[in-house]
């Protein structure tokens, strides 16, 4: 739960919420966000990309999704803003490439071991 409120910080969201006003120009920019899961107890990690990163962490936590479901107790680890779904999609498919993956595995343990000491 602590990684679900330095997240809710992070995002600037509160108890009232952002206070968010619908723009009004039609050139508004939509945030998507690509993030890193990581389960301790399992070991395994997922990578996602989605437009509500709290809605979309608490429904890995309640088990609605397929693959997530295995994560018993998943954390956010990483999260990158993008201006577009496709640029945010490209970023979550290199996550799960090759060298991406090895990324990946830096960034677990980069985040471990900050959360350690």
């Amino acid at each position: 739960m602590v990684a679900v409120a330095q997240l809710v910080r992070a995002l600037g969201c509160g108890p009232r919420g952002r206070g968010f006003k619908s723009p009004q120009s039609p050139h508004f920019a939509m945030t998507v966000f690509v993030y890193i899961l990581y389960c301790p107890t399992t070991k395994k990690s997922y990578v996602g990309q989605t437009n509500n990163l709290i809605l979309r962490y608490h429904e890995h936590k309640s088990g609605l999704g397929k693959w997530s479901r295995n994560l018993k107790n998943p954390t956010v680890v990483y999260w990158e803003e993008h201006q577009t779904r496709s640029l945010a999609v490209r970023k979550e498919r290199y996550f799960k490439s090759g060298i991406g993956f090895e990324e990946r595995k830096r960034l677990i343990k980069a985040f471990l071991d900050s959360s350690v000491g």
